[in-house]
């Protein structure tokens, strides 16, 4: 039978030199020995009857596409019987807009050939889903400095996608302008026919809101996000386009120059929760890369120089004008990078020196420190306050950082944060925030359910919070069997993730309304998609499970309540405190005491021009909450962040939730029909 081959004994190596996540993955316990470790080779493997071991492949070059799985090897075996065929790289890969997984193959020939020659030769050998859906012909396949084949490298190739099956061509303006707009969303070189459709192309809820503010500047139609769910398709969105009113978002304006201005309501909470214990750094936002190649400091310090020049928000800082928060903007402020060289076994430390407390009362909220640690290995360690910065800011710094450093030139800025947060406060009286605000009232007109988790230890007056985190990871192969779950349902990952912890939190506690918190990006005009500062928003989400519900109508349920939300995203989380009238008891936060967030944003690895960025993991702290989930997406899964508070749970019962979300997800792959009741798991808290 076969299995995955390890490797247990005396000569065991001790793990990754300074790679302790790859260690802790691959280098597990023993079952069979007490005490003892194995390593998880990869490879694919089983008994001969003869004692031998037989070798079949390796784990991580099998997947699974729509349901089947699939041996790389194979697919790459068959394309080399082709005649014009010298090599052939085959993988999964997926756009930049996160679409279905696919396979890819990569051709080097000895003749000119087309993807329908390959096609039709593989037809005759393979069954149709094992055969790639792109073909991209290559002068030679890409490799590492130490002469392996370059993965990264073809995940980031372009690919022109070939649509033409269903494409039918658009007839009108508005069609045009739309399929306009998705090309360069999905930015697909391809042809986008009015026939297509978001889901099919890969879309989720950010991608969304950036396509329905796209549509908005250009045709002057405001298309809700329940709406363009509904009509997910070009024909569809244009005809609803086509029907509807134009009505003009008031623009944002260039504010005068002064002394300070308001700070915003999200910058206003931030500050708050720093003073809970402003000698904490649970408003840091760190980002460290690994950089490999030549490094030129001089021209990173300058860019840096460049960046903090372009945005105000990285020249501001924060005080108390009277009883209220204010912002001051500087026209200059100080900045320049730290250089320090030092040994890499220092490294963690020097990690945890470098992630500190700010001063808001000083500009600016960013440092930056170049680490060498070899004359071609260094680290590049970024740090903002999240009261400048969101995560969409520092998706924004390194794109830009990384335009410049290839020489490109940035596009101009029509409007500054300062200029966000007075167009914000004018719309706060509006008609639409007024009908905005009735839409929670009545959300919550009940009142607010308090979450009733089984603490291991009761909340102590006067909490101090003491975070710890743990992590599980799903894999490439999971993850691709819920986005198809998604998809099928024109729903998104992140809707399946947080139903599932919707259930999650139903099964610990058998109650029928659970409120959790989620962010939203909070970017509600086209003007502020390339502007850096803390646009987020928290909405508090209430979910109503039951036991004979089926998981597939929860899910439908939370899908419609998260598009009702982001409808009505412009209430700020205190406005809706104050509205209903809550007192602060004995949690920290007033209207939920878990958040769940979701990063499909994978800065991962940056390819400059002569410099290959890597991002390396930080634990941080990122709010005060019993329980906070944070589900980050990357190129290899999702990473199952969860932080706690150590002083209402105990370690091994948080292992025991994690797993527990695995179980919930794990039944919904099985049958997404399933009923609530029907979802095991296992419960010693």
């Amino acid at each position: 039978m076969p299995g995955e081959l390890y490797l247990s004994g005396d000569c065991l190596a001790r793990g990754y030199f300074h790679k302790p996540e790859l260690t802790k993955e691959n280098f597990v316990s023993n079952p069979f020995a007490s005490g003892q470790r194995m390593y998880r080779t990869g490879d694919i493997a089983q008994w001969l009857s003869d004692g031998n071991i037989e070798f079949l492949g390796r784990r991580d070059h099998q997947v699974k596409i729509r349901g089947f799985r699939i041996e790389l090897g194979e697919v790459q075996y068959h394309i080399l019987e082709h005649s014009k065929i010298k090599e052939v790289v085959v993988i999964v890969r997926r756009g930049t807009a996160k679409q279905d997984p696919d396979l890819c193959a990569f051709l080097v020939s000895h003749k000119p050939v087309t993807g329908d020659q390959i096609r039709k030769h593989l037809l005759k050998r393979v069954p149709d889903y094992m055969i790639p859906s792109h073909f991209i012909n290559l002068e030679e396949v890409p490799l590492t400095p130490n002469g392996k084949i370059d993965i990264n490298a073809l995940e980031e190739w372009p690919i022109e996608i070939n649509l033409t099956k269903e494409y039918e061509a658009p007839g009108n303006h508005i069609e045009r302008t739309i399929i306009k707009i998705w090309s360069e969303v999905f930015a697909l070189n391809g042809s986008i026919g009015i026939n297509h459709n978001f889901f099919d192309l890969g879309g989720h809820s950010l991608l969304a809101i950036n396509i329905i503010h796209k549509i908005h500047k250009e045709l002057e139609v405001e298309v809700p996000i329940l709406v363009f769910f509904q009509k997910p398709v070009v024909k569809q969105l244009a005809k609803y386009v086509k029907g509807s009113e134009t009505r003009t978002k008031p623009s944002i304006k260039r504010v005068e120059i002064r002394d300070h201005y308001p700070a915003s309501p999200a910058q206003t909470r931030a500050f708050i929760i720093e003073q809970y214990d402003d000698q904490t750094a649970v408003n840091n936002q760190p980002l460290i890369l690994r950089v490999e190649g030549n490094v030129n400091r001089k021209k990173i310090d300058g860019l840096f120089i460049q960046l903090v020049n372009r945005h105000e928000s990285l020249r501001t800082a924060f005080e108390i004008d009277g009883l209220e928060l204010v912002q001051k903007v500087y026209e200059k402020v100080e900045f320049k990078m730290d250089y320090i060289a030092v040994p890499k076994d220092e490294i963690s430390v020097l990690i945890n020196d470098f992630i500190r407390p700010f001063s808001l009362e000083t500009a600016p909220l960013l440092r930056v420190r170049l680490v060498k640690l070899s004359k071609h290995d260094h680290l590049l360690m970024i740090d903002l306050h999240h009261i400048i910065a969101d995560g969409k800011s520092i998706e924004i710094l390194m794109k830009e950082f990384s335009s410049l450093y290839n020489g490109e030139t940035l596009p101009e800025l029509n409007v500054q944060y300062k200029d966000y947060v007075m167009w914000h406060a004018d719309l706060m009286n509006s008609e639409t925030v007024k009908k905005q605000k009735q839409y929670w009232l009545n959300e919550f007109k009940g009142g607010v359910p308090k979450l009733n988790l089984p603490f291991n230890s009761a909340r102590a007056d006067n909490e101090v919070y003491d975070a710890k985190c743990t992590y599980i990871r799903l894999d490439k192969d999971f993850v691709h069997q819920l986005e198809e779950v998604a998809r099928e349902r024109q729903a998104t990952l992140f809707m399946i993730l947080l139903t599932a912890y919707y259930t999650l939190l139903y099964k610990y506690t058998g109650q029928h309304e659970i409120t959790v918190g989620y962010p939203i990006e909070g970017r509600p005009h086209a003007d502020l998609q390339n502007v850096i500062g803390m646009f987020i928003n928290v909405i508090a989400l209430k979910g109503n499970p039951t036991d004979n519900k089926t998981f597939e109508e929860f899910l439908s349920e939370i899908k419609g309540k998260t598009l009702k939300a982001h409808e009505n995203q412009l209430i700020q989380f205190d406005d809706l405190v104050k509205e209903l009238k809550i007192k602060r008891g004995d949690s920290m936060n007033l209207l939920y005491n878990t958040i769940f967030m979701f990063f499909n944003v994978d800065i991962g690895n940056i390819q400059l021009q002569d410099l290959k960025l890597t991002r390396l993991e930080v634990d941080k702290n990122i709010e005060i909450n019993d329980i906070l989930i944070e589900a980050v997406w990357t190129k290899s899964g999702i990473k199952l962040n969860i932080e706690y508070n150590a002083n209402l749970f105990k370690q091994e019962t948080m292992h025991e939730f994690k797993q527990n979300f695995v179980r919930v997800l794990e039944a919904v792959l099985k049958n997404p029909e399933v009923r609530l009741k029907e979802i095991e798991i296992m419960k010693n808290m």
